[in-house]
């Protein structure tokens, strides 16, 4: 609303720092969502059971090999 209000008689310094305050602040206000949902989920009784390792790594290691060759397509396009 400052920027709004005052925008035009801010020098390009003041205008950056409100920038970067106003960044910070975004970042902190996510950083205490993801807390509070960290905290939601530490909350919850732990579930246990077999995990198929082999298969786990077979799905990743397709899904990282499908990311690298859609970037290497994407660099090949530039």
């Amino acid at each position: 609303m400052f920027l709004e209000d005052y925008g035009d008689t801010i020098p390009a310094e003041g205008r950056r720092m409100l920038d970067r305050a106003r960044a910070g602040s975004q970042r902190m206000s996510q950083l205490i969502d993801d807390l509070l949902a960290f905290a939601r989920f530490g909350s919850k009784p732990l579930r246990t059971g077999v995990v198929d390792m082999q298969s786990l790594a077979t799905r990743v290691a397709a899904a990282v090999r499908a990311q690298a060759q859609a970037a290497d397509l994407a660099d090949a396009r530039m």
